[in-house]
């Protein structure tokens, strides 16, 4: 596996998740369940439908995995993960 950092590149990808995964919520909703502090609230908040348990497993054991980018909240690295 390889790794490589993109520096002062977290609020773009932020955004990118956002805009990916989390349109469909006003900036209201957002607010209301703490978005700000972390993007995974649209799903723990239930605002977003999304599967749990073996179900998300296996569709995420399924994908087909290329790049995968790990992002850091409130923080502007993010790291590029290829195999």
């Amino acid at each position: 596996m390889f790794v490589k950092k993109l520096s002062n590149q977290g609020e773009l990808f932020r955004k990118r998740w956002e805009n990916e995964f989390a349109s469909a919520l006003s900036a209201s909703q957002k607010k209301k369940i703490y978005m700000d502090q972390f993007l995974w609230h649209a799903f723990s908040y239930e605002k977003l439908p999304c599967l749990q348990g073996e179900q998300a497993i296996q569709a995420f054991e399924q994908q087909i995995m290329n790049d995968c980018y790990l992002l850091f909240e409130h923080d502007e690295r993010v790291l590029q993960l290829s195999k």
